[in-house]
C-alpha cells in the first residue's frame, strides 16, 4: 500500500492529522509504529497551520537527521531550510493557496477534504523523498 493511502487510512481511524502522516512513514524514519506516534508532532506544535504540513516537515527533518551526521547538523538557529521543505512549501501552497487549518477548512468542509489534504501531503512527501534521497541533499 501506498504511503497516501496509508495516511488516509489512519486519518479515516481516528489519528489526529499529524499521526495519521508520521505514522505512515515510520519506517523511512527508522520508527517502529509506535515510536511514530509517540512522536508525532502534537496539535499543539502546529499553533494555527495544518497538521498534515507540520508532520511532513518533521518527516524531512527525521529523515534528514536519520541520513547525516548529527555532527554535519545545522548550528542552532541556523536560517537555513532544506530544499526538500521548500519544495514541499511551493507545492502545498500552489494547490491549496495556504498552510493555516482555518482556512483550509474554509476553502473545503468535512472528513473527506481532510483526507484529500493529506492524501496529497502524503503523496508529495513521498514522492520528495524519493527524488532527494537520490540526490542526496534531503
Amino acid at each position: 500500500m501506498n504511503r497516501s493511502r496509508q495516511a488516509q487510512l489512519n486519518y479515516a481511524s481516528g489519528y489526529s492529522c499529524e499521526q495519521a502522516i508520521f505514522t505512515a512513514f515510520a519506517g523511512e524514519m527508522g520508527l517502529s509504529l509506535v515510536g511514530a506516534q509517540q512522536k508525532a508532532p502534537k496539535v499543539k506544535d502546529r499553533g494555527t497551520g495544518c497538521g498534515a504540513v507540520t508532520a511532513a516537515l518533521r518527516v524531512l527533518e527525521n529523515i534528514q537527521h536519520t541520513d547525516r551526521d548529527v555532527h554535519e547538523a545545522q548550528e542552532p538557529g541556523s536560517a537555513e531550510i532544506s530544499p526538500a521543505k521548500l519544495e514541499f512549501g511551493r507545492a502545498f501552497l500552489a494547490r491549496y493557496g495556504t498552510m493555516e487549518c482555518k482556512e483550509l477548512h474554509g476553502l473545503r468542509t468535512g472528513l473527506s477534504d481532510c483526507l484529500d489534504v493529506i492524501g496529497f501531503a502524503a503523496k508529495l512527501l513521498e514522492t520528495l523523498i524519493e527524488k532527494y534521497n537520490r540526490q542526496d541533499v534531503l
